[in-house]
């Protein structure tokens, strides 16, 4: 999963006089520039369901596969790999002339205690063994979907060093500094015609100097309605529907208030509030983004009654806003849901960085809030794991998509699969625990001087920065 926070179409003008002091950018400059709208606290392959994390991690892991077509899986840090015809052993041989940084190698035992920590995760009856520098995994059973788990930037090898908050992986960059208002990566092995530095800056809004920055690189993270009028000129773009859907988490333990929010909220007008610039919508029956087995395209079902609130009980709904371009549109939108309803919701600010540190701990701040989930691939466990997991976005627990998830992770027939897929959702709507809002459809921008623009395997929105050329 993807937890993104966006901080989208926050409407503006840049002014000439703003881009008159713009910073030119020198064809030959090296150094990769881009605005996110929060910077992570630490780097760590345990955040990469925040997608600002996982942009930093495209550069500085590496998963012990990839299935960069959708199809077939390739290694670039094994030297070799097998598996039995029933999925039931994996051979990984590691190229140990690979390291993490001078002082850490990659190794057999280095890859031997990694697939101890996180195979546990995926299935407990495993068994490990060590022949000739390659480490063999068994199962009882066939697990057809191992390699999809080990493909995940989640599972990344990564080994922690003496810089707080900081753990280097196998990609071709790693943390040179990380501070509140920036993050700077190196590449380990410096190249002629490519890219040797990431800087990547917090973002502050409207009026941030940045924008006049040429040496920026990549606004894509930003709001589009904040992008300078010549990013739009200068740059090539493209645009992409993305696999990601935007979700309303109804975080309250009274499932009769969930089920009037969740019938009552107006899509239309909830959407159009929060995203007052934004003017596409592709509307979606569930959590799941078109594009992901069992996901559908139309609204969801709903079906407006009040609950029966306990006397007395008037405390109103916390709805956190990280956005900054819609507190107008928003504070009317929750003013007349609650004269419809009569459930009071009171509005609270937070900044992105701050909501990031609480979104995965319970209890939360919230029992209301806007968030997208997204994938680079269709995957299932992007957009389910942090409803149904303990630590995930809502502080009750839904014990039946549990056991569905549960018999889902184990099934290989995909069309099994995702039949029990369905029934999660089904469970998740039931539960009224999500409220799809829309798939999202953005427009990219990258610079024309880049010579092996390639589109798709995730490209346009996590850039593996490593690989392009100038």
């Amino acid at each position: 999963m993807r937890a993104y926070f966006q901080t989208h179409l926050i409407p503006v003008v840049i002014a000439g006089h703003l881009l008159a002091g713009c910073t030119a950018r020198s064809p030959s400059d090296s150094t990769w520039e881009v605005l996110l709208p929060a910077v992570p606290p630490r780097v760590s392959p345990d955040l990469a369901g925040v997608n600002t994390e996982l942009y930093i991690l495209k550069q500085t892991h590496e998963p012990l596969f990839r299935k960069d077509d959708g199809q077939s899986f390739q290694s670039r840090i094994l030297t070799k790999w097998s598996r039995t015809v029933d999925s039931t052993s994996f051979t990984f041989c590691p190229n140990t002339s690979l390291v993490f940084d001078p002082q850490r190698a990659f190794s057999a035992k280095v890859l031997r205690g990694h697939l101890d920590v996180v195979t546990r995760r995926f299935d407990a009856t495993y068994t490990l063994a060590e022949d000739g520098g390659c480490i063999t995994v068994g199962f009882r059973q066939g697990r057809k979907h191992y390699l999809d788990f080990l493909s995940l930037y989640e599972n990344a090898p990564s080994m922690r060093t003496d810089v707080p908050n900081v753990e280097v992986g196998l990609g071709p960059f790693q943390v040179q500094s990380l501070a509140p208002e920036k993050i700077v990566l190196v590449r380990k092995k410096r190249v002629s015609e490519g890219y040797n530095e990431v800087v990547l800056h917090f973002y502050r809004g409207p009026g941030d100097p940045n924008l006049g920055n040429k040496r920026i690189v990549d606004f894509n993270r930003i709001p589009t309605a904040d992008l300078p009028a010549w990013v739009a000129a200068d740059y090539q773009s493209f645009s992409n529907t993305l696999l990601k859907s935007f979700n309303l988490i109804i975080n309250h333990p009274d499932r009769s208030v969930r089920a009037a929010v969740y019938g009552c909220m107006d899509v239309d007008r909830l959407r159009r509030a929060y995203f007052p610039s934004q003017v596409e919508f592709h509307d979606i029956k569930s959590i799941l983004p078109v594009g992901v087995p069992g996901a559908l395209a139309g609204k969801p079902a709903q079906s407006c009654a009040m609950p029966k609130r306990p006397q007395g009980e008037r405390r109103p709904l916390v709805f956190v806003n990280w956005r900054t371009d819609n507190d107008r549109q928003l504070q009317e939108f929750v003013e007349d849901f609650t004269r419809r309803t009569g459930i009071p919701v009171e509005i609270k600010k937070i900044t992105l960085s701050a909501l990031v540190d609480v979104v995965f701990k319970r209890p939360h701040p919230y029992q209301l809030m806007v968030i997208a989930l997204d994938a680079v691939r269709p995957d299932h466990s992007a957009f389910l794991d942090y409803i149904i997991k303990k630590d995930g976005l809502i502080d009750f627990d839904l014990p039946q998509a549990k056991v569905l998830y549960g018999r889902m992770e184990r099934e290989d027939d995909a069309a099994k699969r995702t039949a029990l897929v369905s029934g999660i959702t089904s469970d998740i709507s039931r539960e009224a625990a999500v409220l799809p809002l829309f798939q999202d459809v953005r427009r990219f921008y990258y610079p024309k001087e880049i010579r092996n623009f390639v589109i798709g395997k995730g490209f346009l929105e996590y850039p593996e920065i490593g690989e392009l050329r100038l």
